[in-house]
């Protein structure tokens, strides 16, 4: 899920859903797109179906999405390590109880 409408070259806005949050809070999608990431050794990884969220104070990727695209998630004491085969894509270390992508590991690309 993406909150930023400047990722997007080109978005047709109108409602596709509603997700809801972990407080019960239910935010409206306003349309779904994809986003290629491209990680700190210059790969890319193009994630589809990514929703335009506005009201997200942060962007959300889920471990299901990577486990679809083919890749292994493994957590082992507060870090976790997205890999493609022997090959390790990212480490993230949980902070606050969240698993967060620091910003300068990846540059988000949203197409539609």
């Amino acid at each position: 899920m993406c909150s930023m409408i400047d990722f997007f070259e080109a978005l047709e806005l109108k409602e596709s859903g509603v997700v809801f949050l972990g407080n019960n809070k239910s935010c409206k999608v306003q349309d779904m797109g994809y986003v290629h990431l491209r990680m700190f050794d210059i790969r890319e990884m193009l994630l589809q179906d990514v929703w335009y969220v506005l009201e997200l104070k942060k962007n959300l990727l889920s471990i299901s999405m990577f486990d679809g695209l083919g890749y292994s998630t493994k957590i082992k004491h507060d870090m976790m390590k997205i890999s493609n085969n022997a090959l390790i894509v990212t480490k993230i270390t949980k902070r606050k109880g969240l698993f967060i992508l620091d910003g300068y590991i990846l540059l988000l690309l949203v197409h539609l």
